[in-house]
């Protein structure tokens, strides 16, 4: 059952330690057809990598299936990120990027939690829970980001952001967002961990309307990201720091919850 071995496979703990964070498997069903599991550990790899991977992988069997020679995929080297992330931290962006943050996080952040439970949880196993809008809903929701120029992505963080004001009783709920963190096109044919988070701030205002709160939200978006190269550790100690933050407060403070 491929289904099973490819959990099976996917499940299977890594040895962090003398391992090479990575894992491809082969199989070959009876009834002529085969496939393959790539399992990369997230030191190495993000979602992004598994795409160049996978893509390159069915673009040199395609070339096998009609005989031909396969090319060369020459992936720019992760090395060539490094270097160029200690010199972005020798730089004025990163000093304007700072001075940003700094900016966002003007008064000490407020706590925001979805569950106030297992805070320390240490288990990292997990399993994808998925929801399924109505074919109606879906179209409702697409004419409305359509008529007020927004993304879908946009649309549920602003809900998101209502959800979690309101059950935490805060006008400013902060939430850890994943960003795809790669700028430019060598970036984005480079394989390695690139993803990163970035806290978004939202200021909740009752007295305006949703259309205005969805236009406010994808503004803030715009900021973040072009600020979201800035390390998080970075922004983490930096808060720490200015508000004089103990370790345990600082934990629960700035474990931003995430948003998928």
């Amino acid at each position: 059952d491929v289904e099973t071995l490819n959990t099976e496979l996917t499940r299977r703990p890594f040895t962090v330690l003398d391992s090479s964070l990575f894992n491809f498997t082969l199989f070959d069903l009876q009834n002529g057809f085969g496939g393959f599991n790539v399992t990369l550990h997230h030191f190495i790899s993000d979602a992004w990598t598994m795409s160049i991977l996978v893509s390159g992988i069915v673009h040199i069997y395609g070339l096998l299936l009609h005989d031909c020679l396969t090319d060369d995929l020459n992936f720019p080297s992760y090395i060539d990120y490094i270097i160029s992330q200690r010199e972005y931290q020798n730089s004025s962006r990163f000093q304007k990027d700072a001075e940003f943050w700094n900016s966002v996080f003007d008064t000490q952040p407020e706590i925001s939690y979805i569950s106030n439970k297992n805070r320390h949880e240490l288990n990292t196993l997990a399993q994808r829970k998925s929801f399924s809008l109505s074919s109606d809903l879906y179209s409702k929701i697409d004419a409305f980001c359509k008529n007020n120029g927004c993304s879908i992505y946009t649309f549920f963080m602003a809900i998101y952001t209502l959800y979690l004001a309101k059950i935490n009783n805060t006008k400013s709920p902060i939430i850890g967002t994943p960003v795809l963190n790669r700028s430019g096109f060598k970036e984005k044919n480079m394989t390695g961990m690139f993803i990163s988070t970035v806290p978004f701030k939202a200021t909740v205002d009752i007295k305006i309307s949703f259309s205005d709160f969805v236009k406010q939200v994808s503004s803030t978006q715009l900021s973040i990201f072009k600020h979201q190269k800035y390390p998080y550790d970075a922004l983490l100690q930096n808060v720490k720091q200015k508000y004089n933050l103990s370790e345990n407060l600082y934990d629960m403070v700035l474990s931003y919850q995430n948003a998928k």
